[in-house]
Parts: structure tokens; C-alpha cells; sequence
């Protein structure tokens, strides 16, 4: 899917820089636990609903733009973990682990040897790939060896449920959690030696911690309970409080790289670092529903997951301006509504006479449809795009304009939301 990214950046060259999040459609209004995207296009979504008590799992093939149900069950399902573009794993309710090894078309159930409900799943980025560890109510942790054929039991001494699980390598993770409630008591629960021995840490705040990612073995970040985000820069002898604006309850965290972060969490939040933390932004709110899990593929592509079905897409496509570009001439403002369904109004603004092309793009960089391409007169223009037979999916539209002499040019490319 790079090379698509790359052919679309191709195709819109010399145009401005876009980046954000947009609603996606999933077809479900169950509630959404974890995500995870294999490739560019490919990416797996697991939830279902408490207190009905089933499971599902989605996948998509085309960035998001559908998701298709590939597994329905009695279980709650609540965390992913891949060790390659084939092999996955799955954890939910009373002790359910499930397996893939087509990357994610298909799903077996492995036996777990408990019924503890289960949350979290990690295998290590450095391991042989067998190597995975579980974890869940009443302290659970379980470890495999050889790929899920067998989990054994780990001796962690905590009680309260582990929420989260993750490892930086193949010998150091940190587990975390609390009550399972809206209440305190939070659990930090660290290995350095690959799962043999699990030792207590201590948390700043007296909140349960819901999410935990180490950036590597120094430094980690721990989301959690009414705002409670904590930080260690040691390896977790000493976690420290970071503040935030607003008061939330927090649920997952994840680095892209070692500056760059983001945290969601109730009504929609996000949050994003790019000094490593020490400073965090509010991006806008889409939804006001729960974000369970964020989750990104690389730098460009991201996505987070939450209640009654809510999946939310981040895009980052780049270019730059022609040198000649003079901007006070032209303009191209974001169409309305967004997002639209059944059509949607682009707007622009010529300051001089110019040629003038206006076209619709999918993801992939294929032209939908021209709406304009014809030289214009000054003045102020409005299109109507109707979706037609499109499925809802993430579209973009760029103006071009280019004045009879050659001196002035304008290139600008804005994305556009189709949900049915």
C-alpha cells in the first residue's frame, strides 16, 4: 500500500500538505476494543457488547473505506496482537484466545486454560514469534512458548485485573491495571527476564491505569482512570503525573517514534505529543463517543476505536506549493457538509481568469470524477458532488488552476468524508 500512498502524493504533487481524522463506517453498533492495521490497507477491529456478551471481529481490506465481518461469537473480544502480515492472536471473555494464520481471514480457538476474562495480548518484536504473553481479571498472565499451542500461568502477585500488556523487547514488558471499575488502587507490574519474574511498581496517582506503551526499556507511558497519565524515564523505579487539560478517562496511548505520541480516551478525546511527551495538543473531537484503543501503522496512518461502532481514520498525505503560487488569487474551501451523504458542495474562489480543473480521488489516487475543466473567470464558484454508487470511504478533491501566461499556478487538495 506504500507504493499506492506514494502514487497518490504523485499525482497530487505541488500540492499543499493535508493530515487529519475522519469518521469511518463500520457497519456495527457493537462496541470496539482494539485495532490494528497489518499493512496500509489491511487492518483487524475486535469488540462486541457487555452484558450481551458476543464477540466480533472486522476486517478491512481498503483502508477502512468497509469492514467486513469475518468472525461472530459468545465471547466479548477485547485485544490484537500480530507477529507477522499472517499470524494473529485475539483475547476476550472467560479465557478466550483465538488465532489466525491468514491474516486474519479465518479464526481458531485455542485453549487458554482458564476462564478468567482476558483484556490484553502481546508478543514481543524481538522474540522468535512463538513467545506471547496474556493478561486479565484477578492478576491472570499467561505465557506461550510455541505460538498458542499451550499457555502456561505466570506468577505476577497482583490481584486486580490487568488491563494492558506490552513488551518492548523479548525479555522487558509492563503490565498495568486496577479495579475494574471507575474506581483507584492502580497495578504497575514490570519483567525484566522475559516473564519469569514480575515485579510491583508504584503509580504517582491513585487511579486504575486502562493503557501502556514502552517506548523503549527507559521509557514509558501509562494512560489511565480521571486523567491519569503517568510517565517513567528510568525503567519505572520513578513514574511521574503529566498534566492535561480537561478531565478524562483515559484508555490507550501509543508512540509512533520516540517524539510523537497520542492518547484517547471518553467524548472523543485525542491528544498528541511531539516533544516526547512533555507537552500534549487536543486534536478535535469527531464523536462524543468512548475511544477504546489508538492505534498506527506508521507516520501517515493511524486509526482509534470506541463505543457503538465508532472507528476514526487519520490520513496524512504531503506536498508542497509551486514556487509561482501566488494564494490571495485562488482559494479552495472544505466542502460542506462533512461528512455528506447524499452530496456535498465544493467551493472556490478565483481572483484572476485562469484554466481550471476540479477532480475527486479515491484513497488510492483514481480519479472518481471531473467537475470542472474549462478556463474561468474572477468571481466565486460552487460545485455540487453527488456520491452516486460510491461506498462511504475517505474521498479527497483537488483544484488546479493555471492562468493563460503561465506566471501564476494553484494546486490544493482537501479530503472529504462519504458515510452512508
Amino acid at each position: 500500500m506504500k507504493a499506492i500512498f506514494f502514487l497518490f502524493v504523485m499525482l497530487i504533487q505541488n500540492d499543499l500538505c493535508y493530515s487529519g481524522w475522519a469518521i469511518q463506517n463500520s457497519g456495527t453498533q457493537a462496541d470496539l476494543f482494539d485495532v490494528l492495521y497489518l499493512t496500509e490497507t489491511t487492518g483487524i477491529v475486535v469488540g462486541g457488547k457487555v452484558g450481551d456478551e458476543y464477540g466480533i471481529i472486522l476486517r478491512t481490506t481498503n483502508a477502512g473505506q468497509s469492514w467486513d465481518s469475518v468472525y461472530g461469537g459468545s465471547r466479548l473480544l477485547r485485544g490484537i496482537a500480530f507477529t507477522d502480515v499472517n499470524t494473529g492472536f485475539v483475547v476476550g471473555n472467560t479465557g478466550a484466545i483465538l488465532k489466525t494464520t491468514n491474516g486474519g481471514i479465518n479464526w481458531s480457538q485455542l485453549n487458554s486454560g482458564t476462564t478468567q476474562h482476558l483484556r490484553s495480548v502481546s508478543f514481543p518484536p524481538t522474540a522468535t514469534g512463538f513467545t506471547g504473553f496474556v493478561c486479565g481479571f484477578s492478576g491472570m498472565m499467561l505465557k506461550t512458548e510455541d505460538g498458542g499451542a499451550n499457555w502456561n500461568t505466570q506468577q505476577t502477585g497482583v490481584t486486580k485485573v490487568l488491563f494492558s500488556i506490552h513488551f518492548y523487547d523479548a525479555v522487558t514488558g509492563i503490565s498495568v491495571g486496577g479495579d475494574n471499575s471507575l474506581g483507584d488502587q492502580p497495578v504497575i507490574s514490570k519483567t525484566t527476564n522475559g516473564g519469569v519474574n514480575w515485579i510491583s511498581q508504584t503509580s504517582p496517582l491513585p487511579f486504575a491505569l486502562r493503557g501502556i506503551f514502552l517506548i523503549d526499556q527507559n521509557n514509558s507511558f501509562a494512560a489511565g482512570n480521571d486523567n491519569a497519565l503517568i510517565r517513567t524515564s528510568d525503567g519505572g523505579s520513578n513514574w511521574n503525573s503529566v498534566t492535561l487539560p480537561g478531565s478524562r478517562y483515559l484508555r490507550d496511548v501509543y508512540f509512533q517514534n520516540n517524539s510523537t505520541g497520542y492518547v484517547c480516551g471518553n467524548f472523543g478525546y485525542i491528544i498528541k505529543t511531539t516533544d516526547g511527551g512533555a507537552t500534549w495538543d487536543t486534536t478535535a473531537s469527531l464523536t462524543t463517543r468512548y475511544l477504546e484503543a489508538i492505534h498506527f501503522l506508521n507516520v501517515n496512518s493511524g486509526s482509534a476505536v470506541g463505543h457503538g461502532g465508532t472507528i476514526l481514520k487519520y490520513t496524512f498525505l504531503t506536498g508542497a506549493l509551486n514556487s509561482n503560487t501566488v494564494v490571495k488569487d485562488f482559494n479552495l474551501s472544505q466542502n460542506f457538509p462533512n461528512p455528506f451523504n447524499p452530496s456535498t458542495v465544493l467551493k472556490y474562489e478565483l481572483g484572476i481568469e485562469a484554466g481550471v480543473t476540479l477532480k475527486v480521488f479515491d484513497l488510492r489516487g483514481n480519479v472518481i470524477k471531473t467537475l470542472v475543466n474549462m478556463k474561468q473567470q474572477p468571481g466565486s464558484y460552487s460545485v455540487i458532488f453527488d456520491k452516486g454508487d460510491l461506498p462511504s470511504g475517505v474521498y479527497f478533491y483537488r483544484l488546479r488552476v493555471n492562468t493563460e501566461d503561465g506566471t501564476k499556478s494553484f494546486s490544493q487538495t482537501k479530503q472529504m468524508m462519504l458515510l452512508k
